[in-house]
């Protein structure tokens, strides 16, 4: 037979008002089923952010630059968001990834001793580290989908002017 093993509550679950003392006899969380994961090339997530940053700021930096009214310019800096648009998508899958698992391992469940305002509290500040990289990069998708799409419309214009 196997043992039970139990954690034991979040420290922002539950707490006393007023640094009050906890209980001597703090309620013990039975853990949920491990997720059984068998990708043994998947980073840590410290190490997956850490790794991505210097590309997450350069495709800022070129979100930064203002689009150029030379056609020619212009088309080289559409091209270029295209180009990132997609390593973007990749790299936004990653952090919605790392944010499920997060958000379920920190998952406490449901005890009459702990609201669910006090569950969801907990679960928030648990994966914010996760969450605001997601945030980060969904924002830098969603920047560079615009800059094609308003590029697109922009080279139109350009040809028609040629015309």
């Amino acid at each position: 037979m196997s043992k039970d093993k139990t954690t034991a509550p979040p420290a922002s679950a539950g707490g006393l008002a007023g640094g009050e003392p906890e209980p001597k006899n703090k309620r013990q969380y039975k853990p949920l089923p491990p997720i059984n994961l068998a990708i043994d090339d998947v980073p840590k997530f410290e190490d997956y952010s850490k790794d991505h940053l210097p590309e997450i700021k350069q495709i800022q930096k070129i979100l930064d630059t203002k689009l150029s009214d030379n056609s020619v310019t212009h088309d080289d800096q559409i091209r270029e968001a295209e180009a990132h648009l997609g390593r973007m998508s990749s790299i936004l899958a990653w952090a919605d990834f790392y944010l499920d698992l997060a958000e379920r391992r920190e998952l406490v469940p449901r005890d009459p001793d702990y609201t669910d305002v006090d569950r969801e509290i907990h679960l928030a500040a648990a994966v914010s580290l996760e969450r605001r990289f997601r945030n980060v990069v969904k924002g830098l998708h969603k920047s560079a989908e615009s800059r094609v799409s308003l590029g697109q419309s922009r080279m139109k214009s350009f040809q028609g002017e040629r015309r």
